[in-house]
């Protein structure tokens, strides 16, 4: 059976390339010798476009850059999306070509472009998607890192997403030594980075990291959505307590908790947010959790997406001074207290920070991941119950300090206004083991009852000084901490400008450096054409004076031979016919006359012609010598003898029969127009010869 043009086509252009790199797409013939299986990443790359699709709400603009045989291309085409694919090697971009040409139903294009031309015409919002899949590695390792992130923070300012497959370090090939100890370190401007999947490939046992970036969207587990800020921190007095290794992307409608796992705190991390995911699903409806909507991790992180609760955090009330209800936030906050205690949980950092004031005013616990059956405080003074005290004072007192390197001292009644003062007291009479949230909001309910200051004793007095003392010393060290902290951001900044500096000056050296290799190759293969089409030129003087030289060597054995001495005399009459007709013209006389003198001349030259050939034809040497002379100049020989076989000088040769006279029409019709010339002037001549 044979095989269509566009199959065929298509097997040459698949016969062309140098590597069958990637199954090709709609011909499974050609797949089963592709270099790499993609259907992997393909699961990953679709499960990210449809999150996004929803998300943005219409089908997406894709760029894939480096598309090599347009594997993601044609696959994301077919999804509905918009593709260009960018491709500098020529044979990958005809194939994709071809393959387009046999699905015109799909809104697909291919061009071939370096990457880093590509990114340099990038416009804002031209895509929502970009794909730049194993490739990045070739133009680290040209280019260097740091041009290299500068490429990459292009595509974060102008595209809503991006998905990204970087070798690494650990690759036994030559380019691996120019790549960074970490990937991550590629994607600096990207705030939300997500480590898809690895995947092998067929250079080797080491499985590369699959990314999804964007600076507007977070991506996870199949589903999207734009975020409308992102922090490092949980609160304003966090202060690196979590070695940046926490992001929060937050939005009307969702929050998105992304945490890296290193070893040192894994278990830190992890398990506060598995906490949390657990706390979700077992919280009733009576505390309204929110929804929890992803959940997961990897090797190198763990993330958790839910509904987000509006509010402002109590801590942002305090510092901005803002009217604050202090008893119905600490009532709101024992009665929330006091359920998760029934339920046999309890929440071990219940801070100002950890409570959410509602747009009707209610307070509300959050940090889900802090809930747990341990009733232990996350720090001092460990009791889950001295630590309220420590709450009430900063709730009453619109106070809130920074926790390290300790929390506020204040856990006794006295430094505390009413109604707080008395229910401290009150606790402060009942034994440890009598305490309890339950009891504790009896307590304080009552004491909204209570007029009249608390009675004071001299331990109190002491107590309160003491309290003082501490909260003193704690500050001080609070001082010397944030100066440290303060110096120490100041160096940093100042060697991440250097290193900005020293990028863009390395990054415009490059530049310089590249545009002088380019204008050296222009001009060389400048240089290259020139010296070759002056060689050519060289070759065509050479030819044409060899020409010249033999023309020359022609032309003077020419004068110098027997024949052209021989007809000179006709020469001489030939001129004197061609003077004669210039004058008869050009005396208005050129009818009869001219006909009668030209007749003349050419019987006086045909008689002259006649004699000297039956003079030459008797005389065997000299006929013999003009013969070897003649056939130097076959036309000329060849009309003489013409003119001797009419005259009946010598015998016609076999193939120069002359057409009998009386041909019939079928035998003429198949005459050239020229050859049918030829034959009316000799039935002519004939005629004439048969008159005489």
């Amino acid at each position: 059976m044979k095989a269509s043009p566009t199959f065929q086509a298509i097997s040459e252009r698949v016969s062309d390339l140098p590597e069958i790199y990637q199954p090709i797409y709609g011909h499974i013939e050609f797949s089963t010798e592709a270099s790499r299986s993609c259907e992997d990443r393909l699961e990953r790359i679709l499960q990210v476009y449809r999150a996004l699709e929803t998300a943005i709400g219409r089908p997406l603009r894709v760029l894939d850059i480096g598309c090599a045989q347009g594997y993601f291309s044609f696959n994301l085409a077919e999804c509905g999306a918009s593709v260009r694919g960018v491709d500098y090697l020529p044979q990958n971009i005809n194939l994709c070509r071809t393959l387009a040409e046999e699905h015109p139903e799909l809104d697909i294009c291919f061009e071939i472009d370096r990457a880093e031309a590509v990114i340099d015409r990038i416009t804002q919002d031209q895509y929502d998607l970009v794909l730049g899949l194993s490739v990045f590695h070739h133009v680290i390792h040209e280019h260097g890192v740091l041009a290299s992130q500068k490429l990459l923070s292009r595509i974060s300012e102008t595209t809503r997403a991006a998905i990204f497959e970087f070798a690494l370090k650990e690759e036994p090939l030559y380019w691996a030594k120019s790549q960074p100890d970490n990937p991550d370190a590629l994607l600096v401007d990207f705030p939300f980075i997500h480590e898809l999947s690895r995947h092998q490939t067929h250079l080797c046992e080491v499985a590369r990291p699959l990314y999804v970036a964007s600076r507007r969207y977070w991506v996870l587990d199949g589903i999207a959505d734009e975020y409308d800020h992102w922090t490092d921190t949980s609160h304003a007095l966090e202060r690196g307590v979590h070695e940046g290794t926490r992001r929060y992307f937050i939005s009307e409608r969702t929050i998105v908790k992304l945490f890296k796992i290193p070893n040192r705190i894994k278990e830190v991390n992890f398990g506060e947010l598995e906490q949390e995911k657990d706390i979700l699903t077992l919280l009733p409806e009576k505390l309204s959790p929110p929804q929890l909507l992803a959940f997961g991790s990897n090797e190198s992180e763990a993330w958790l997406a839910r509904s987000i609760i509006p509010g402002t955090l109590f801590l942002d009330k305090i510092t901005q001074n803002e009217p604050i209800d202090s008893v119905a936030v600490f009532k709101d906050v024992l009665q929330q207290a006091k359920l998760l205690e029934e339920l046999g949980l309890y929440h071990n950092d219940i801070r100002t920070w950890n409570i959410l004031i509602t747009p009707s005013g209610k307070a509300s616990l959050i940090d889900y991941g802090a809930i747990s059956s341990r009733p232990r405080d996350c720090v001092w003074p460990d009791n889950i119950y001295l630590s309220l005290l420590v709450l009430a004072y900063e709730i009453s007192t619109a106070t809130t300090i920074p926790p390290r390197p300790i929390r506020l001292t204040s856990i006794s009644p006295y430094n505390l206004p009413a109604p707080f003062n008395h229910w401290a007291a009150k606790l402060w009479s009942l034994p440890l083991e009598q305490w309890s949230f339950s009891m504790m909001l009896d307590a304080f309910e009552r004491s909204l009852q209570v007029s009249g200051s608390v009675v004071e004793l001299p331990e109190h007095l002491w107590m309160q000084k003491m309290e003082a003392a501490i909260q003193k010393l704690i500050k001080y060290g609070q001082e010397i901490e944030k100066n440290s902290q303060d110096a120490i951001f100041s160096i940093k900044n100042t060697l991440e400008e250097n290193e900005r500096n020293l990028a863009d000056i390395n990054f415009q050296n490059q530049q310089r450096f590249e545009n002088l290799n380019e204008f050296i190759r222009r001009n060389s293969n400048r240089i290259t054409t020139l010296e070759s089409e002056s060689r050519i030129k060289d070759e065509k003087i050479e030819f044409w004076r060899k020409r010249s030289e033999d023309a020359e060597r022609q032309l003077q054995a020419l004068l110098h031979s027997t024949s052209w001495k021989i007809t000179k005399p006709v020469r001489i009459v030939s001129r004197a016919s061609h003077y004669l007709l210039q004058k008869a013209r050009a005396e208005h006389q050129a009818g009869n006359l001219v006909e009668l003198i030209n007749r003349a001349v050419k019987a006086v030259l045909r008689g002259a012609l006649l004699r000297l050939m039956r003079y030459v034809l008797n005389q065997q040497e000299l006929r013999q010598l003009i013969n070897e002379q003649l056939n130097k100049y076959p036309s000329l020989h060849e009309r003489l003898k013409r003119f001797a076989w009419h005259r009946g000088l010598i015998a016609p040769a076999p193939h120069a029969t002359p057409f009998p006279l009386g041909q019939s029409e079928a035998d003429l019709s198949r005459l050239t127009p020229r050859a049918l010339n030829i034959y009316q002037e000799l039935q002519v001549a004939m005629q004439k010869r048969g008159d005489k």
